[in-house]
């Protein structure tokens, strides 16, 4: 099996991608630990990397086994790939909105981080999680503990910018706009261009709210070149769902109905659980509008119960205040009222004004 691998290793020097699983048998059959955790880590990278997430953290888990996590003292040695390996692990759980396994492995990352740089990432996506789920407050405290520590020419910081700047807005403070203006200077010093597209995504948001169209789509379309530059599908996933809404508030239905597609669509790709939920949210909206409430009703009961299984409060609080406006159209006003108020307590204890303000409307 030894002479197998590096025949291997030698023949196809230059496509030994195709080979990594091959290679892990081999190794591990050969007893040749270190190697076997290469090709583990390797195997679980191209296949996260490709989107295949299952197949991604059988590969993590393998080489976090065979490294040795399950040792006899229960003691994890704390060096940089396997802090990585949670991470990785963690970052899959967090696009597929298994929340708790996220949690649990993130937590792992961060028993074991030695450097401050993995520190501050850990726990910013820990952050994350905690926008998702609505937890605002557990969120601004990881804000506040790390902000000051963390230097502004640090590509971490841009995911900083990022996250406060979400949260911010979700909750309505106008500061929120001015964060995302100033962050691209920032930004573009470290050539963030993950983050850079986040929070010129986030401003673009906050005009269209205004109902300043024409920022939007200049902001909007600053978000998307950045994102492609480093192939950011995620981000490129929720500026097409932007668009959409943007083409939709001015009438041109068939082209919102074309970006909520490819939003849908490229979300379906990389297995993004909370962009596809948003994305069948505005689907909804486009066809309830359209007077087709059977099809809307559908996907908003799908987003209900998506959203309650992995706790995705704000899509939660949103697909309730559709499913009121939906019920009213139909004159059903008993099961209306009912919808408007259950999306009117999430918006009161996660304090959303907005859609507080739009179900008290309703109401």
């Amino acid at each position: 099996h030894k002479r197998i691998g590096e025949f291997i290793e030698l023949k196809y020097a230059n496509e030994l991608g195709n080979y990594y699983e091959v290679l892990c048998i081999h190794f591990e059959k050969a007893g040749l630990r270190k190697k076997t955790e290469e090709y583990y880590y390797k195997t679980a990278l191209k296949h996260k990397n490709n989107f295949n997430f299952s197949s991604a953290l059988e590969y993590f888990n393998k080489y976090l086994e065979i490294a040795g996590v399950n040792n006899i003292n229960n003691r994890i040695e704390s060096n940089s790939k396997k802090v990585h390996a949670f991470i990785n692990i963690g970052y899959i759980y967090t696009i597929i909105a298994d929340y708790d396994r996220a949690l649990e492995n993130l937590n792992k990352a961060l028993e074991i981080a030695a450097l401050s740089d993995d520190i501050y990432t850990i726990k910013l996506m820990i952050l994350d999680i905690y926008k998702e789920k609505g937890l605002y407050d557990d969120a601004f405290s990881i804000i506040n503990e790390i902000e000051t520590r963390i230097r502004p020419n640090s590509s971490i910081y841009g995911q900083l910018l990022q996250q406060k700047c979400d949260i911010l807005r979700i909750q309505g403070n106008p500061e929120a706009l001015q964060i995302a203006e100033k962050s691209e200077e920032v930004l573009l010093k470290t050539k963030d261009y993950d983050n850079l597209s986040e929070t010129m995504r986030q401003a673009a948001y906050m005009y269209f709210a205004k109902g300043d169209i024409d920022n939007s789509l200049f902001y909007l379309n600053k978000a998307y070149g950045y994102a492609e530059r480093v192939n950011n599908l995620r981000t490129m996933a929720k500026v097409s769902r932007n668009l959409g809404m943007i083409y939709y508030s001015s009438g041109m239905v068939s082209k919102a109905l074309e970006y909520f597609s490819k939003s849908i669509e490229i979300s379906e790709k990389i297995s993004d659980v909370q962009s596809q939920v948003s994305g069948n949210i505005n689907l909804g909206v486009l066809f309830m509008e359209k007077g087709l409430f059977n099809k809307a009703e559908s996907l908003f009961n799908g987003v209900l119960e998506t959203s309650r299984k992995v706790s995705l409060t704000y899509d939660l609080c949103l697909a309730l205040l559709d499913l009121g406006d939906l019920m009213y159209e139909r004159g059903e006003y008993a099961n209306a009222f009912e919808r408007y108020s259950q999306s009117l307590e999430i918006a009161k204890k996660h304090s959303l004004p907005s859609e507080e303000g739009i179900n008290y409307i309703g109401l």
